[in-house]
């Protein structure tokens, strides 16, 4: 997974504002997460890939090797921050809860700002 985009993104506190639809436009996009939200995902994202991690370890591992990691508010963010990968944070204007802290660490809560943090993280 050391190339991939990581994707965790739990059915809460999502942003109405994203849309992850521009992500089909990159390779190597996984999901880690629960089945129902990787469904929701897949819906928007196609080439969207599931992966069901052991147990946490190899969770933090996947997340680790990352080339990056977005998620909303989850265990998964927890990790990427506490591991200081690449990591974009899902925000909502109405609701921010967590700043990420450290280099290459971001949060987002319009399209277009999306859309350039990815870029600007995929080409680093």
């Amino acid at each position: 997974f050391r190339n991939f985009i990581v994707i965790m993104r739990s059915l809460r506190r999502q942003n109405k504002f994203i849309s992850y639809s521009f992500l089909e436009n990159y390779k190597d996009i996984v999901f880690i997460g629960l089945k129902d939200e990787y469904d929701d995902l897949k819906k928007t994202i196609k080439n969207l890939e599931y992966y069901d991690s052991v147990d946490f370890l190899e969770l933090a591992s996947i997340i680790k090797n990352s080339k990056i990691f977005i998620g909303n508010l989850s265990l998964g963010y927890a990790l990427a921050e506490g591991l200081k990968v690449p990591r974009l944070l899902e925000s909502a204007p109405d609701f921010p809860l967590v700043y990420p802290n450290g280099p290459k660490a971001y949060d987002f809560y319009f399209q277009s700002h999306f859309e350039n943090l990815v870029e600007k993280l995929h080409n680093s």
